[in-house]
């Protein structure tokens, strides 16, 4: 065994026998519900099968956290997550030994000290095993890992560890960390003060309300081509997603109406758009359609067919011809073919489409508002299944927040997703007119399931629909990433200048993405591409700072305007 694994070994030992000493101490709420008995045997349990885990060179790192203390309401649920490197040298969970395999593969596990957990929620497996995985992470790759915790009834400050168990008895070195997790009624720190109404003089607010007349619609500034639209895409028009696990819940905005320019006309935007939604692609040329209630395809604007819920339909491309097949028959066409409710309530499924949740994989994320387009890209050689649906509902499956997030971020996070993807469906370069934005290398979008866990930022979304980020007019394209270090990035430090104009004879303006210190960051490090606005930041300036989603968003775009343009 290596001198540097003997001394991690060493000092592990010495925090876990302090801890075990601590616990005797520790001021506890329920002081029924935890035990220094099973505490010490679990912390002794782990420093054993550390040792046997070095020795199969199992080793983690963990990078980063989504909360380092967790403030949350009693009997309420949170989402947490982590993400962790595998630093060792044997992949998780490891290859299984002869006669010992549960479908091909061991499982991985996030557990806790305590057993049975008084933080359990209904998603755990077991009263102390918060998540299993059978994930294959490889040596040098990273993953994220989210679970749920469940507040309990009595206010207090708690503390639980929890740490990475391969096969479910095997602590993986490195995995183990301690959450704080502090109970309160009042999770922002404070109670609220009481609210009062506040009537605008109109004769004085019209004064500060810009009309914009019918100009452009095409934007001022564009981000980075993409080099090849079927791959990711660059850094620049791929913001990285905001984390998805919460850090505290509800702080009350201070924003008015007052600072918002209406805009009257924009000849391209009497209405709210559509936009086209590149879900995934299928190896095989063959996708599965069916929904909840009735449904209709149509082929050249034309309905072909009409089909009761949980009716699965395949299309098939083949030869340049779309093969609809059903139980009672196959018929061909030549254009695309084009899936559509008859209802609103009813929503479309795509089958085949796997996309599951880290924290349960028992949730599917291939559900969709609007309609599904099944249409071959003959430069790319697939075949799409593409969303079409009003602009507000891609917005509202955007998953790049939690529920619980403080309202003036989920706005700043809806305002600067709806503009980003509003500047490329008008632009409608990105992925040369074939859809305007993808599933996951543009914002996180999951659809309908998305929408229905994140009802908090589903009203977000509606407070500000139709207002989007603008610089003289103009809508500009809003990129945003995790966290800065404390001072974002401009778009020349990162991308350089932009290489083309925009197509009105004018050249490409970025004075709205220039580097910016955001305090709330400051110690922190940077992840993602550190362009535009930090999530976590904007996270921290509502919470803790009290500022409203428009101050958010000016600070990160410098000289803008949040206008209402439909």
């Amino acid at each position: 065994m290596k001198k540097q694994t003997l001394y991690k070994l060493s000092l592990e030992l010495l925090v876990a026998i302090l801890l075990i000493i601590s616990s005797t101490y520790t001021l506890n709420p329920l002081n029924n519900n935890f035990s220094q008995d099973t505490t010490s045997k679990f912390l002794l349990n782990k420093i054993f099968h550390q040792a046997q885990a070095a020795e199969t060179n199992y080793q983690a790192e963990i990078i980063e956290q989504s909360n380092y203390v967790i403030n949350i309401l009693p009997g309420k649920g949170f989402t947490f997550s982590i993400k962790i490197k595998n630093t060792g040298s044997k992949s998780w969970p490891a290859s299984p030994s002869q006669g010992e395999s549960r479908n091909g593969s061991r499982f991985f596990y996030i557990k806790s000290s305590h057993q049975p957990s008084i933080f359990r929620h209904n998603f755990w497996l077991d009263s102390n095993t918060a998540l299993r995985s059978n994930l294959q992470i490889a040596p040098g790759e990273t993953t994220t890992l989210k679970f749920a915790l469940q507040g309990p009834p009595a206010v207090g400050l708690y503390s639980e560890t929890f740490a990475l168990m391969l096969n479910n008895n095997t602590m993986i070195p490195g995995s183990m960390f301690e959450l704080p997790i502090n109970v309160t009624l009042y999770p922002h720190g404070k109670a609220p003060k009481p609210t009062r109404s506040v009537t605008l003089n109109s004769s004085k607010s019209s004064s500060n309300i810009k009309k914009l007349t019918s100009q452009k619609a095409t934007g001022n500034i564009q981000s980075p081509p993409a080099t090849n639209t079927a791959q990711t895409a660059p850094p620049s028009t791929t913001p990285s997603s905001p984390l998805s696990s919460p850090l505290s819940p509800q702080v009350a905005g201070v924003a008015t109406s007052q600072n918002i320019k209406v805009v009257k006309q924009l000849s391209i935007l009497t209405s709210e758009p559509d936009i086209r939604v590149g879900l995934y692609w299928s190896p095989a040329k063959l996708i599965q359609v069916t929904a909840d209630g009735e449904f209709a395809v149509y082929a050249g604007g034309i309905k072909q067919g009409h089909y009761g819920a949980g009716t699965i339909v395949k299309v098939q491309y083949l030869n340049g011809v779309y093969n609809l097949i059903l139980p009672s028959g196959t018929a061909s066409f030549n254009q695309p073919l084009v899936f559509k409710p008859l209802s609103e309530s009813t929503i479309l499924e795509l089958p085949d489409y796997e996309r599951r949740v880290g924290w349960n994989a028992s949730i599917n994320d291939n559900r969709f508002k609007g309609n599904i387009e099944i249409k071959y890209n003959p430069r790319t050689d697939r075949l799409w299944a593409i969303n079409e649906l009003p602009l507000e509902d891609y917005v509202a499956g955007i998953d790049e927040t939690s529920n619980i997030d403080v309202p003036e971020f989920h706005k700043a996070l809806a305002v600067a997703a709806r503009t980003y993807a509003l500047f490329h469906l008008l632009d409608n370069t990105r992925y040369r007119g074939f859809f305007h934005v993808d599933d996951n290398n543009d914002q996180i979008y999951r659809g309908y399931n998305a929408s229905r866990r994140l009802t908090h930022f589903v009203t977000a979304v509606e407070e500000t629909a139709g207002q989007v980020v603008t610089l003289n007019d103009d809508i500009v394209v809003t990129p945003y990433f995790t966290q800065s270090n404390g001072q974002t990035k401009s778009y020349s430090e990162v991308w350089g200048l932009p290489s083309r104009g925009d197509g009105n004879g004018g050249g490409l303006q970025i004075s709205h993405l220039i580097s910016v210190p955001v305090p709330q960051d400051v110690g922190r490090n940077l992840i993602g591409h550190g362009v535009g606005m930090s999530a976590q930041g904007a996270k921290r300036m509502a919470e803790l700072d009290n500022l409203d989603y428009q101050t958010i968003l000016k600070h990160f775009y410098t000289g803008v305007d949040i206008s209402k343009v439909y």
